[in-house]
């Protein structure tokens, strides 16, 4: 299956996101391999407006979605360096890698960046430029 990288764009996406882990969480059984919702909250309305002093989150989230538009695994940044996935359970960690990371058509890249005091920057990048 193929799987389509997106940035976050529009508050749909958070609730999307949303959906997302709390499906992860219960297909999971109940164990946190990924972020709780009450966590995406948290880093939402206090980490990014009042830690980070970032009040877009367009360019700190990456999505992998499905043919029907189902996000089936997540990347956010939090802090300098910091950078979270959320995967869902049916892929596994060699095909994340293999589908998600290591795509030939897409690559994703954390790059540290000190802007705005946020402290990275997921990047969307094509192995044309």
């Amino acid at each position: 299956m193929e799987y389509r990288m997106r940035r976050y764009e529009s508050e749909e996406d958070y609730w999307k996101l949303r959906e997302f882990l709390r499906k992860v969480f219960t297909d999971n059984g109940l164990r946190e391999y990924s972020w709780h919702v009450a966590r995406l909250y948290y880093w939402r309305l206090h980490v990014m407006k009042n830690c980070l002093k970032v009040y877009s989150l367009n360019e700190h989230n990456i999505f992998w979605e499905d043919g029907n538009k189902k996000i089936v695994a997540a990347v956010n940044c939090e802090g300098f360096g910091e950078v979270h996935s959320q995967v869902h359970p049916f892929l596994t960690a060699k095909s994340w890698k293999k589908r998600c990371l290591k795509s030939r058509r897409s690559t994703f890249l954390a790059r540290m960046t000190e802007s705005r005091g946020s402290g990275c920057s997921p990047i969307l990048r094509t192995e044309e430029g």
